[in-house]
């Protein structure tokens, strides 16, 4: 199928190959932004699996804590109920 060359009414030159131009760009720039895509996706992925990591060695160390010394976590507990209520009721 023959394709059809268009010109450019300014110049009366051929904009065929302008065009063939735009369309490879546009495939190395897709194709680049792909790789970056892919690349923050793979990072974004890495840092989830940290935080999920960081998370839940946390959650075990606090139970571990409370487990250990049961009335000094109530005591944090209550410490801190109370400060929290001493500056809510100031406002």
């Amino acid at each position: 199928m023959p394709t059809q060359e268009t010109r450019d009414s300014s110049n009366g030159r051929s904009t065929q190959p302008h065009a063939e131009q735009l369309k490879a760009k546009t495939g190395e720039i897709r194709e680049s932004v792909k790789e970056v895509a892919d690349i923050a996706r793979a990072a974004a992925e890495e840092k989830v699996h940290q935080l999920q990591a960081r998370r839940e060695y946390a959650t075990r160390t606090l139970v571990e804590q409370v487990h250990e010394q049961p009335f000094k976590t109530i005591g944090a507990a209550v410490g801190a109920g109370f400060l929290l209520g001493l500056l809510f009721a100031r406002r």
